[in-house]
């Protein structure tokens, strides 16, 4: 099986066509699987997702059994995580598996960038959403976004007070910090590994002397 995956938000059905040739693991960029929700989110959209997905079904089939297609979604609260969202996500991706090839959903929470009306959905939402996925019979994964191990040092600041200091310079501040006292304890480590080695090369040249 292919080790690379290349990922597309697929607008049309002819750019899912050109797709065909490729040797490689399809992921789709659904985010919704309402059309007027998806074309919000990913405006370059000209086909509805049912014949997207439809070109999918057709592009599998041709590769032969054993192919499936990753779906990732990016879970925004109140947009596209509801429940009836998550129904409306397996009633869309049903006609895959029926023509003998399937799905894997991946949904991901959204990683904050301070676009105003976006916000990431919470952990027990996503679960419920999760949840109907699986229930319809699908693989459902959740990816989590790693950059909340920052949050700490974001909320100090913000109660250091240094509220000229943008949150995403907060960050990268405490990612060098942490990369600092990791090449820190490298560097002590080091140095007491060859002061071990002299200690022990002393001890065995004092032990031939006596």
């Amino acid at each position: 099986m292919w080790q690379v995956t290349v990922s597309t938000v697929a607008p049309s059905v002819a750019h899912i066509e050109r797709m065909a040739p490729l040797q490689c693991a399809l992921a789709w960029s659904l985010h919704a699987a309402d059309d007027a929700i998806r074309r919000r989110l990913v405006p370059t959209q000209t086909d509805d997702v049912e014949q997207l997905r439809d070109a999918f079904v057709r592009l599998l089939a041709h590769r032969g059994p054993g192919h499936h297609l990753f779906v990732e979604v990016t879970l925004l609260k109140g947009i596209n995580d509801s429940v009836e969202d998550a129904t409306k996500l397996a009633r869309l991706l049903e006609p895959l598996r029926a023509s003998g090839s399937d799905a894997k959903v991946n949904l991901l929470a959204y990683n904050d960038n301070m676009v105003q009306g976006l916000a990431a959905t919470g952990e027990e939402q996503m679960t419920a959403f999760r949840d109907v996925v699986m229930r319809a019979g699908f693989v459902c994964t959740i990816r989590y976004v790693l950059s909340v191990v920052c949050e700490p040092c974001v909320v100090s600041g913000r109660e250091a007070g240094r509220e000229g200091e943008s949150e995403r310079a907060r960050e990268r501040k405490f990612i060098r910090n942490q990369g600092g006292r990791e090449r820190n304890k490298r560097t002590l480590s080091d140095s007491g590994e060859r002061e071990r080695e002299k200690g022990g090369g002393g001890g065995r040249e004092g032990g031939r002397v006596r």
